[in-house]
């Protein structure tokens, strides 16, 4: 599937890997199955509402899972954490 456009984040940093995020709007529809498929966003409002101390967060991400070896996963890591 060919990439129509990639938006990287504005202050992205490919030293500390700071705001190391992107979306890619694709081409054309990509088929859903077992393998692909959608993950949930961030409602565009977020940035209004108060975060409230003990409340639930979930981040995902291919990052590295160790500091001192930086390889990526292949499968999407998600956790759970408490604001």
């Amino acid at each position: 599937f060919m990439a129509e456009r990639i938006y990287v984040h504005e202050s992205y940093d490919d030293i500390t890997l700071n705001d190391d995020i992107a979306v890619i709007r694709l081409g054309t529809a990509v088929p859903l199955d077992d393998q692909v498929n959608l993950i949930c966003l961030a409602p565009a409002d977020l940035g209004a509402q108060a975060l409230v101390a003990g409340e639930p967060l979930v981040a995902t991400g291919w990052g590295a899972l160790e500091s001192a070896n930086r390889s990526r996963p292949s499968v999407l890591q998600q956790v759970s954490l408490q604001y």
